[in-house]
């Protein structure tokens, strides 16, 4: 990786951290990718479908059990795969 693409790169992650920052309540659900090879869907990516961020999906979880942990329902959130809450 040369230092343009370093840099595009670095550019990519602080948008993605912007749109994450500024959602009020975040709702995934779309799987964009697997990354996991087939092993585990911990690595995939989900995106929010309130402010466009993506996360990976240990994140999710994570965000989901601070969620619950505030008082929250995990199940607003929409963190299913193959139809089973996550947490």
């Amino acid at each position: 990786m040369d230092k343009s693409e370093a840099h595009e790169m670095l550019k990519q992650i602080k948008a993605n951290h912007a749109k994450l920052n500024s959602c009020p309540k975040h709702e995934f659900g779309k799987v964009v990718g697997d990354r996991s090879g087939g092993h585990s869907p911990r690595q995939n990516m989900r995106i929010c479908q309130q402010c466009g961020g993506s996360m990976e999906d240990r994140d999710v979880i994570l965000y989901a059990k601070g969620y619950k942990a505030a008082g929250g329902n995990p199940d607003d959130i929409g963190l299913f795969i193959d139809g089973q809450a996550l947490c």
